[in-house]
């Protein structure tokens, strides 16, 4: 079961997806440094991720800078797509590290299924200082929490009042929201996959799947491109299903671009999934010592501010700031926490995603 902890972040904290095609960002060059010594890892490290943003260039420039002789390149791909490559590359890996996807679970069905190499990076020992409610690592440590997320609805304050908005998820189904939400499409979204699992285990199969049709017949829309924020902040819809950071990186883009951040809020229910998003090393990845570097620098200090600067996520590390603009606490996220069983939505994964295409779709 998922565990959740007040005290962790409290203290860490207090001191402390998606579009379905793939995007590759050259690799960032570090600046001049004295040759690398002999033994240490060179050349590039592919990265797969459903993350989007500013912060893939943000951890390639970090990457760089931090690693003599070592490069960056991420290729951005949703979830639920990202599995599925590296199961097909499986024999010929091409990635040498994986991170995000939603949660713990497309990780654990990554593992069982051989795609993911043990690897503990140098500053993880600090998972093992933090409470046991989450679930921080997997034993072996094919993967290990990056950061901490937790799912909600993002909304428009200009067009919903905040006595109007769904306060649990069971509201979402309501037929007064009919042609006004908007998700990501589960076949290609971790984001969205996770969402379908969690009413799932909170309803129980049959409840689940009769509330997930009833909620799919309000869904205007699977979101194309970028995130649901977008669609909401024009007006189009008015509650998307999502995480909170890619509503703070809505408001981050909108605030430099000369957009209104302010058309764009996030709600967390009453009842919700909050779960470390890992990062792994693939199973015999091209280049593993890149690989293990890049792991290493995610989970370093440096790593983890960029990931809460610029992915607006939770770190994990002691003493590193919390997400600029953050709509909650840490607090707020143990609070509103489900009690969740990862190790049960990972074994029916593919099955929940085959079913939803095959009978909610239909159903509308």
């Amino acid at each position: 079961m998922v565990k959740l902890c007040q005290g962790i972040m409290v203290a860490a904290l207090a001191l402390t997806v998606l579009a379905t095609g793939c995007q590759s960002r050259a690799p960032q060059q570090p600046a001049p440094t004295a040759p690398a010594t002999a033994g240490t890892p060179q050349g590039t490290v592919t990265v797969y991720t459903p993350h989007q943003g500013a912060v893939l260039d943000e951890w390639d420039k970090g990457f760089a800078t931090a690693n003599q002789g070592l490069t960056a390149r991420t290729t951005r791909i949703g979830t639920t797509n990202l599995l599925g490559r590296l199961r097909a590359e499986k024999a010929n890996p091409q990635a040498d590290i994986w991170i995000g996807g939603g949660g713990i679970v497309p990780f654990i069905t990554a593992a069982n299924e051989g795609l993911l190499a043990a690897y503990k990076p140098k500053d993880a020992d600090v998972l093992d200082t933090l409470s046991p409610q989450i679930i921080w690592h997997d034993k072996d440590w094919r993967w290990t929490a990056a950061n901490l997320i937790a799912m909600g609805i993002v909304y428009n304050p200009q067009r919903i009042k905040p006595e109007e908005l769904p306060k649990t998820w069971d509201d979402l189904a309501d037929p007064k929201w009919k042609g006004r939400i908007e998700m990501w499409d589960p076949a290609s979204s971790g984001t969205s996959a996770a969402f379908v699992l969690m009413n799932l285990q909170r309803l129980g199969e049959e409840n689940g799947w009769e509330y997930l049709k009833k909620l799919y017949q309000n869904v205007a829309r699977y979101t194309a491109e970028g995130s649901p924020a977008a669609s909401i902040a024009r007006g189009e819809v008015d509650l998307g299903i999502t995480f909170e950071h890619t509503a703070l990186i809505f408001r981050d883009e909108a605030n430099r671009t000369g957009g209104n951040p302010d058309n764009i809020a996030f709600y967390l229910p009453e009842k919700t999934l909050v779960m470390a998003e890992p990062i792994a090393l693939v199973e015999k990845g091209p280049n593993a010592a890149a690989g293990k570097a890049f792991a290493d620098y995610i989970l370093s200090p440096a790593g983890q501010e960029v990931l809460a600067r610029y992915g607006f996520m939770y770190p994990v590390t002691p003493g590193v700031p919390t997400p600029p603009g953050a709509f909650y606490t840490v607090n707020d996220y143990f609070q509103r926490a489900m009690d969740l069983d990862p190790t049960w939505m990972a074994q029916n994964l593919d099955r929940a995603l085959k079913t939803w295409k095959n009978e909610v779709e239909i159903s509308k």
